[in-house]
């Protein structure tokens, strides 16, 4: 702010900031040093001007040539990835004779994973024991994920050529997949059956679940003629799913025959009601995933009847399902007894006990390509699933399972299920995968079966025996006496 009160003079000028007087000199200088920087500062601003512009062409040229670079970049990989859909190397349209001139991006691996654990593939296949079984599901997936579309073509020849670059890129994977679902499913069985085990109810033997999965039980009680000395069972609080319960119950069963033969009847199909009920709610849902039988489906629709609203033809539960819920029990007959009472008991099941033994899967059997199930296992597994094709057309069945349905309705304590080295040479039946094991889309063979099966046609499966693989063998730890023992030998050698 400037002081109006000082006197003013051309000699001197006053500092506003510091209160003082300047001297003539300086006020000289200032104004010749300004004079003369006003004079060079528009060639200055020109020279600038002129540097800055040609900052911005240079910087204008450098992000052109990035940009040129992006683009050709993107052109090379729109180019890979034509190549990776359309099976071309060029753009003349021919196919890409080997797989290593395609590429898969890593997220599409975990994509067939999915698909094929999912209830497209799984629902079918359950086992694959040959090169061509998995070239027939990687078909399926180039005409089903929309990932591979652009494999599909009109011309039959070049779609062969595409399924067979598909299936050496990606077979692996596929039959990775197969086999791990395979196990998962084994696991949730087995903690179905340790959780029932566990609450104290009763168990099936393997006849009595065979029975019941092949609709081979009886299933409808007969009436009781009425006798004077027939205890009042209801007031004695008799758990009538226990047949030998029934039978202490009556010492002396003489004049009584009749009455004896309905009630010990009605106590088999009680207890053919209870397993059946099981295998409905507790089994198949492990096998189905929920999004084939999950509770809004197991409680309004039968097994055999159960379908797809649009797809009155594709069945909710396959045979396929039903036949592997019955091999994986037969297989583990003696395993999942052991650990069901291992976990009760609160003990971890010893890894070499003999009780751990399978039927058709060996333990020790080491990595196999197809999956560690013998062809004697899959080749039963067939027969099952050919078995319950023909059983679950018999209107006998149809209308037991429509009454079944109707009893679950009505009851509330339905139970959730759970959601759930070198091989020697064996016998063409005990190997693992080949010709001989093929077990895939059973379900899908139904029109083969229809024709080669005609009415009198009976399906054979032999009865369990006491044969059991070998469990796997504990590594035993070599103490230090051993090891230096065995070191000091190498040395001398």
């Amino acid at each position: 702010m400037i002081n109006h009160d000082r006197p003013h003079n051309n000699d001197d000028v006053y500092d506003d900031l510091t209160g003082s007087h300047l001297s003539a000199p300086y006020r000289r200088r200032e104004k010749s040093t300004s004079s003369h920087a006003s004079q060079p500062l528009s060639v200055h601003q020109e020279n600038s001007s002129r540097s800055t512009q040609s900052q911005q062409e240079a910087e204008i040229e450098r992000l052109r040539r990035q940009l040129s670079q992006v683009q050709q970049r993107n052109q090379e990989m729109e180019k890979e990835n034509s190549a990776f859909r359309y099976r071309t190397s060029g753009p003349c349209g021919s196919v890409a004779r080997s797989n290593k001139e395609i590429s898969v991006p890593y997220g599409h691996f975990d994509a067939i994973k999915d698909y094929v654990k999912g209830p497209e593939i799984w629902r079918d296949v359950k086992f694959l024991s040959t090169d061509g079984e998995t070239m027939d599901v990687c078909k399926l997936l180039i005409q089903k994920m929309p990932q591979f579309s652009g494999l599909k073509t009109s011309n039959p020849d070049l779609f062969q050529v595409n399924v067979k670059n598909f299936h050496e890129l990606c077979g692996g994977t596929v039959l990775a997949a197969v086999n791990s679902r395979r196990t998962d499913v084994t696991s949730a069985l087995k903690k179905a059956h340790e959780k029932r085990y566990c609450a104290g109810k009763i168990m099936p033997k393997p006849k009595e679940l065979q029975d019941v999965i092949l609709r081979r039980a009886p299933m409808t009680k007969v009436p009781v003629a009425p006798h004077p000395d027939m205890p009042d069972f209801e007031a004695m609080s008799l758990n009538t799913a226990e047949a030998d319960a029934v039978s202490m119950a009556i010492s002396d069963w003489n004049g009584m025959a009749e009455q004896k033969q309905a009630i010990e009847h009605n106590c088999r199909v009680e207890r053919n009601r209870e397993f059946f009920k099981w295998y409905w709610t507790c089994l198949l849902p492990p096998v189905a995933s929920k999004n084939r039988w999950g509770p809004a489906f197991r409680k309004n629709f039968t097994i055999t009847g159960g379908c797809y609203r649009n797809q009155p033809e594709k069945k909710l539960i396959t045979d396929s399902d039903e036949a592997f819920v019955l091999i994986v029990h037969e297989n583990c007959d003696k395993r999942f007894p052991h650990t069901a009472e291992c976990k009760k008991k609160g003990v971890k099941p010893k890894e070499n006990a003999p009780e751990l033994a399978t039927r058709w899967c060996a333990a020790d059997a080491g990595l196999q390509k197809f999956g560690g199930w013998t062809n004697k296992g899959r080749k039963r597994f067939v027969n099952y699933a050919k078995m319950l094709h023909r059983i679950k057309k018999e209107r006998e069945v149809i209308e037991m399972e429509e009454k079944f349905l109707r009893g679950l309705a009505g009851r509330q304590d339905l139970e959730d299920a759970e959601e759930a080295s070198e091989i020697s040479e064996t016998a063409p039946e005990e190997g693992f995968g080949g010709e001989l094991g093929k077990a895939s889309f059973v379900t899908l063979c139904t029109d083969v079966w229809d024709e080669d099966l005609e009415e009198g046609d009976e399906i054979q499966v032999d009865e369990l025996d006491d044969t059991y693989m070998k469990p796997k063998k504990k590594k035993q730890k070599k103490n230090e006496s051993e090891v230096l023992a065995q070191a000091t030998q190498q040395q001398s050698v």
